[in-house]
């Protein structure tokens, strides 16, 4: 029940949180935007991967984060830190994967969130930038000993789009709303660099 009124809070947090402007929305409100959607997304892959949510959670977990990227044909690049090889999935294939991997449990922690590219308004008027998460994966057995574990810096690519909300009393309320892009892996780092930012 737990986990479900987390589900709950993080849907409607998801949902009913647009941020409306009277005025066009500084560097800084979009920066703070981005942080926060980006805790979202990594809020979200972890109800995903924990496998004693209820299956529907999981599946709406999943469309909640598909909804966070410009399409589902973005690109998420992950690295086996085995074979040192990379792999590149779409979006509703990652999230697929991650919710069938053949493990009783996982778990996934996004720190360390920041801006490595400043957000800059572009010629098509959307706002571009990129952000870095550190990222720490773990597959767990029936016993919740760790079978796999890894340790990643990714970048993600965000665009900040301004939109207007039609109300047909006169003119819209303006909003911005930010879409994540791809994903790339940055690099994949030892287990000793597990609490280092």
């Amino acid at each position: 029940m737990k986990q479900f009124n987390y589900f709950l809070l993080l849907v409607f947090g998801l949902v009913y949180n647009p941020i409306t402007y009277c005025q066009a929305p500084t560097l800084a409100e979009i920066e703070q935007r981005a942080l926060e959607k980006a805790r979202e997304l990594g809020d979200l892959l972890k109800i995903i991967g924990d496998k004693r949510n209820d299956r529907k959670i999981r599946q709406n977990a999943k469309d909640l984060a598909i909804d966070l990227f410009e399409s589902d044909s973005n690109k998420i690049e992950v690295i086996s830190k085995v074979s040192k090889k990379k792999s590149v999935f779409n979006i509703r294939e990652y999230l697929n994967r991650l919710d069938h991997l053949p493990y009783d449990d996982v778990q996934i922690e996004w720190k360390y969130i920041q801006i490595i590219e400043d957000i800059k308004l572009k010629e098509d008027g959307s706002y571009y930038g990129k952000l870095r998460v550190y990222q720490l994966f773990e597959g767990q057995g029936a016993d919740k000993i760790a079978e796999y574990k890894d340790i990643t810096e990714k970048d993600i690519e965000v665009k900040i789009l301004d939109q207007q909300i039609e109300t047909g009393l006169g003119p819209g309320r303006k909003y911005f709303n930010l879409k994540f892009g791809d994903m790339t892996v940055y690099r994949l780092l030892d287990d000793s660099d597990r609490n280092k930012p």
